[in-house]
């Protein structure tokens, strides 16, 4: 304890004195001299200290996309530093930030997931001063590039407060050399034919000339060079875009150094309008079906799978997917297609042939879910036994941490639920064996048939694990070969899952797929990563010369489903080549007003099954019954499915059919998009990263939008979560809200108003505010590390030796509590006449107690009352002693 004005008890030694001189007083009572006692006490300022001897280091950690690598990297080298340096009660509390703080037990296992698109340190540091524990010392070591994306100026006050001092860190050099794209400019939509002017600023730290490209769409378009002045660069350029849609306009740097690539690229979309339109994706560009669209007096947009993407979905009143297989569709498009049918109001129809429905590898797809059939072939209707040979990669790479279902989980276990989903997926007839390859193959499961133990295959086969090592594909392909090159079954097919960026050992992998082709044999293959990987061509050739199939992704979380579109393909899918009879089902009336004179026969069909709320306007006079003609509504859009071929082989009954332009005429009309309704209207407008969004509307819209409000949804990107942000009512007919723009990626939504729905996007903020390296982030850092009391730390040990806050907590206010129930405790004895006890002072020579008789000359009467002995006692005052008798009076 200590006391913060000891000058104060000289005012006690004072009222020693008087106590000792003034007996009338009373503050030799002992309560009465506790509580001034106490008040004094008070006055002086006791302090004590309040905490424990340990310190609490708070480790801040930038996960933001411009730093993690680094943090990531370096990560378990810091954390066995720190835990083995502290000293005894010294604690370590981790903390993650990003978009926003996330307090970690084990930054090396446990996932973050604040998000990476900003770098919220000043947010993170208040969360460090709100939640410190008061009774210990607490400071802050802050591991991060140093480039916060919000004020940590304002978080001083709270840290200050707190006694909580701010150390740094560097986990990349500050002044690294750096350029960067600042901003993109270009209009948000312009009219067919009409040009467009992409303006940008460069930004970097050192003068002379940059390079650039100009992509659209993924294409180059223009290559240049842009010379910095001070720093500072400025690019114009003009464009005329050829065709509807959505563009995407990418600014790429190339400099020969640059320290930080994360800001080389700034992106904009720019959306060209024209009247509504059909997208139609097919094998067959100069095929009836486009032409039969065409004299029907639709725009269609005719595309290869390759060139279709998220932008074509803009503007368009339905998409038609002919003939073609999944893999050969963009992953991206295919996520997009569900927000664009339930939320914006498109149509959506699959056409039938070999490579369409099941066959085409769309089983457990993102549109699965919107087809009115399901394409997974019952077992009554499998004719062929197949014997399938999974090759999993079980390199070092697959060790690495991926999102999936239910959490967080390695690479490895996820191709390990995808080869189980496969056995599942096989019939009680069907062969499987399981290889995991690392620098040979390791048969996990040899070719077994399913019906015998198909619960014990998936077990086994959810136990692989990474083992390191790299992949040697040869070995694996001849591992797989091995199994399968004896089985008896009508089919025999391999499914290869390895690492785009690490397959090792090709070996002579072109004569044994040869080999394997000869006997019938094929392979397919799901490559973990992109099509840019370094090995991502020798998994490609595979497929090629194995005759099979090729499937690229980046996110370990689809790979399950890869599997299973791939398992189902292959064995329960089938594309009937013999003629069928048609039927007319009850469901026509619903598209088209007028009776359709059916074709007679089919010539081939995809077998599938109607889910139980969609209509069928016809079906098959087979045993299977199966729908050729199948719709349904699916949100705000419609959906179909024609399941024969309107184009290629076998599709000559279909494309002699006289009806055939009314059926596929009246098909588009059904499906496509209504036009926006009248008295509605839509305006958008950028306002820093966000987009501000008005529904504007005449006076007939006032009672229906009065009784539905108007609903928006947004969606971030192809296949996220749909978010409905609030409308807020400004005026009559007016509507507002606002929507942030994201930072990576871009933003698509719908306003719903009564049955229809007016699209925007996509659109996006360009690059966010995280690769933006301004030096005034740095120093507004650096001054608050100086005005907290930190340093910027080289050795990470030596942070548990910097000085440590006392806090003395203040006795005031409690010794003035004590001291105010002592005087009311010493008032109700004095009021009630109770004897306090008092001090015991020690007597001064030559004074004693007065002890009065009876009055003096009053005669002695022996029948009167004698008077009592009055005594007067040390300190008591004369009234105090008058009530003391009165009260021993009425006592007798």
């Amino acid at each position: 304890m200590r006391l913060a004005a000891p000058e104060w008890l000289l005012l006690g030694l004072a009222l020693v004195v008087a106590a000792r001189l003034y007996p009338r007083l009373g503050l030799a009572r002992v309560l009465r001299a506790a509580a001034v006692g106490l008040v004094v006490l008070a006055l002086a300022g006791p302090e004590v200290e309040s905490r424990s001897a340990g310190l609490d280091l708070w480790v801040l950690l930038d996960r933001s996309d411009s730093a993690s690598a680094a943090v990531a990297e370096g990560l378990p080298e810091w954390a066995r530093l720190l835990d083995g340096t502290r000293g005894r009660g010294d604690r370590v509390r981790w903390m993650s930030f990003g978009g926003a703080p996330q307090v970690q037990q084990d930054p090396l296992q446990e996932r973050f997931e604040g998000g990476a698109d900003a770098s919220r340190l000043g947010l993170a540091l208040r969360a460090v001063a709100a939640s410190a524990d008061p009774r210990r010392a607490s400071r802050v070591l802050v591991l991060s590039d140093g480039y916060a994306t919000d004020d940590v100026a304002g978080a001083a006050a709270a840290l200050t407060e707190a006694e909580v001092a701010v150390d740094l860190r560097w986990v990349l050099p500050p002044d690294v050399p750096d350029v960067s794209v600042r901003r993109v400019v270009a209009p948000d939509r312009v009219a067919e034919g009409e040009a467009l002017l992409v303006e940008a600023e460069v930004v970097g730290t050192h003068a002379g000339p940059v390079p650039y490209v100009l992509e659209r769409d993924g294409q180059v378009i223009h290559e240049g060079t842009v010379t910095l002045v001070e720093g500072v660069g400025q690019v114009r350029l003009q464009d005329r875009p050829g065709t509807l849609g959505a563009h995407r306009y990418v600014l790429r740097l190339r400099p020969k150094q640059d320290g930080v690539p994360g800001n080389d690229a700034q992106e904009r979309w720019v959306e060209v309008e024209g009247g509504p339109r059909l997208v139609l994706v097919t094998s067959y560009p100069e095929g009836p079906l486009q032409a039969a669209l065409r004299k029907g007096g639709f725009t269609v947009e005719v595309l290869r799978p390759e060139e279709a993407g998220v932008g074509r979905l803009s503007g368009a009143s339905a998409v038609i997917l002919e003939d073609v297989p999944a893999h050969r569709v963009s992953r991206e498009l295919l996520a997009a297609l569900p927000f664009y049918v339930e939320e914006q109001g498109g149509g959506l129809w699959m056409v039938g042939g070999k490579f369409s429905f099941g066959s085409g590898g769309y089983f457990e797809s993102p549109i699965d879910p919107l087809l009115p059939v399901s394409m997974e072939l019952r077992q009554e209707h499998r004719k062929l036994a197949v014997a399938l040979a999974v090759v999993l990669d079980r390199s070092g790479s697959m060790g690495a941490m991926a999102e999936g279902p239910g959490g967080v989980h390695t690479k490895m276990s996820l191709a390990a639920d995808g080869a189980a989903r496969a056995v599942e997926l096989l019939g009680p007839q069907d062969q499987v064996a399981v290889l995991a390859v690392d620098s040979e193959p390791h048969v996990i499961v040899p070719r077994v048939a399913v019906s015998s133990a198909r619960a014990d295959i998936i077990a086994t086969v959810r136990r692989i694990d990474s083992q390191g090592g790299g992949i040697y594909v040869y070995e694996g392909l001849k591992g797989a070969w091995d199994e399968l090159k004896a089985a008896e079954v009508g089919q025999r097919h391999v499914i290869l899952f390895s690492d785009a960026a690490d397959s090792e050992e090709p070996g002579d992998y072109k004569a044994l797929l040869r080999t394997m082709r000869a006997a019938g044999a094929t392979v397919s293959v799901i490559g973990l990563g992109r099509p840019s990987d370094v090995d991502a061509q020798l998994l490609q050739d595979i497929a090629d010369r194995g005759g099979g199939r090729i499937f690229f992704t980046e996110q370990a979380s689809e790979v399950p489903a890869l599997f299973a579109q791939e398992t189902v393909t292959v064995a329960r899918s089938a594309f009937l080549t013999d003629p069928a009879s048609v039927a007319e089902g009850a469901g026509w009336v619903e598209i088209a007003p007028r009776p359709l004179e059916w074709l007679k026969v089919v010539d081939g069909y995809n077998l599938s099954y109607a889910r139980p709320e969609a209509a069928v306007a016809a079906r098959t006079q087979d045993e299977t019954a199966a729908p050729l003609v199948a719709f349904w509504r699916r949100g705000r859009g419609r959906v179909a499915a024609v399941c024969f071929p309107l184009a290629g082989e076998h599709s000559t009954e279909a494309r002699a059919w006289p009806a055939y332009g009314d059926f596929v005429q009246s098909m588009a009309r059904w499906v496509a998009r209504d036009d926006a309704p009248a008295g509605v209207g839509l305006v958008t407008r950028r306002v820093g990263s966000s987009l501000q969004v008005e529904l504007l509307h005449d006076a007939r819209w006032e009672g229906p939008l009065g009784r539905h409000p108007p609903r928006v949804a947004v969606t971030r990107g192809a296949g996220a979560a749909v978010e409905e942000p609030t409308w807020e009512r400004v005026g009559p007919g007016r509507w507002m809200t606002r929507v942030e723009l994201p930072r990576e990626g871009y933003l698509r939504g719908a306003v719903q108003v009564g049955e229809a729905a007016l699209s925007l996007g996509p659109l996006s903020a360009g690059a966010g505010l995280e690769w933006q390296r301004p030096p005034e982030a740095l120093a507004a850092l650096r001054a608050l590390s100086a005005a907290t009391g930190g340093v910027e730390r080289v050795q990470l040990g030596d942070v548990w030796r910097a000085p440590r806050p006392e806090r003395m907590v203040s006795w005031a206010w409690l010794c003035l509590g004590v001291g105010l129930v002592a005087f009311l405790v010493d008032a109700l004895l004095t009021r009630t006449g109770h004897r306090a006890p008092e001090l015991a002072w020690p007597r001064w020579p030559g004074r004693s107690r007065v002890v009065r008789g009876p009055r003096v000359g009053r005669p002695a009467d022996a029948s009167a009352e004698p008077e009592s002995v009055q005594v007067s006692l040390p300190g008591e005052d004369p009234e105090s002693a008058a009530r003391r008798r009165r009260l021993t009076r009425a006592k007798r």
